[in-house]
């Protein structure tokens, strides 16, 4: 993206101005900090919606590498077809370099339980939701609104 580092750096972690208009799976957005900026043990809830199934996620921030890297981890209580399945989340930002612009990642991990109920909610959101694949779409939609905003604000 045409944006220096620290410009990047700077929008990526203001979470409150660009996550909820992100993408329109996001309904809710929820931080408890004990000041600003954010940082490690920030706590952050939040609702979406995930391969279109209604979700309710809180967790915190357990890793932050000033300028390149932050991680969001927690648990989500996700609810379809009267079911509610606990998923641990985890997202990773990071931002590189190259040319001396900012280029921007994201790494999503979900775990469902290993019980039974986890086991074919899993298998439900794979193979039937084609859930890994909406939610590629649904963290590149999110990905290609920061890099939008970034570039709009280092003009």
């Amino acid at each position: 993206m045409h944006a220096p580092l620290a410009d990047a750096w700077k929008v990526l972690v203001d979470v409150r101005r660009w996550w909820l208009a992100s993408n329109p799976d996001h309904s809710t957005l929820e931080i408890r900090s004990t000041g600003e900026p954010i940082g490690v043990g920030t706590q952050i809830f939040f609702a979406e919606r995930v391969a279109g199934i209604p979700g309710r996620a809180e967790g915190a921030i357990t890793q932050w590498i000033e300028g390149r890297a932050v991680t969001w981890q927690g648990v989500a209580v996700y609810r379809h077809l009267g079911l509610a399945i606990t998923i641990e989340e985890r997202v990773t930002w990071t931002l590189g370099s190259s040319n001396g612009y900012a280029e921007l990642s994201a790494r999503v991990w979900a775990l469902f339980p290993r019980n039974l109920i986890g086991r074919l909610g899993e298998w439900y959101f794979k193979h039937v939701l084609n859930g890994v694949e909406r939610d590629r779409e649904h963290v590149r939609r999110e990905l290609e609104y920061l890099k939008a905003e970034i570039e709009r604000l280092a003009v």
